[in-house]
């Protein structure tokens, strides 16, 4: 075989292995879930912090450079905006939420999970029938899960 028909046919062979051959995710399943699993975790219990008065465990569990876009809000916010409506939910505790995971993905060291609330009471107590979708991004530093991204709505009644 000629020297310029190995090189074409190695050519070939190389463009295959790169562009047609499936590559091997960097990420196994069970390390998929175990990301999921422990932000799911995490996620519960920022509800359940809101739930006893306050975003604290919300707080604890953010960025330093963590941006959020309530849904009531005209624009994102960083960590002072999540500061300052923990400190106007403090001592309010009767809020009450329903939680539904709905998909998580995972690239490295950031995940994303979408989640469903319904939320039948306020933290002030006011009774109200409010359905939300979330988005959260995480990111893995020096092991621990950090948020570092939120942005909700409020979804339309079904």
């Amino acid at each position: 075989m000629q020297t310029s028909l190995k090189f074409a046919v190695c050519l070939f062979a190389i463009a295959t292995l790169i562009f047609v051959v499936p590559t091997v995710s960097a990420q196994t399943d069970a390390e998929v879930a175990a990301a999921r699993d422990a932000i799911w975790a995490k996620e519960q219990r920022i509800y359940l912090g809101r739930a006893e008065g306050g975003l604290t465990f919300y707080l604890d569990n953010a960025s330093d450079r963590y941006v959020g876009w309530p849904p009531f809000a005209p624009a994102p916010t960083d960590l002072s905006g999540l500061t300052a409506t923990s400190n106007e939910m403090a001592g309010n505790n009767a809020e009450k939420l329903t939680m539904e995971l709905v998909d998580f993905t995972l690239e490295g060291d950031t995940g994303v999970i979408y989640y469903q609330t319904h939320r039948t009471m306020l933290p002030d107590g006011t009774a109200v029938d409010q359905h939300w979708e979330v988005i959260h991004v995480w990111g893995r530093t020096s092991g621990d899960w950090k948020i570092f991204g939120a942005m909700a709505r409020g979804k339309p009644d079904r």
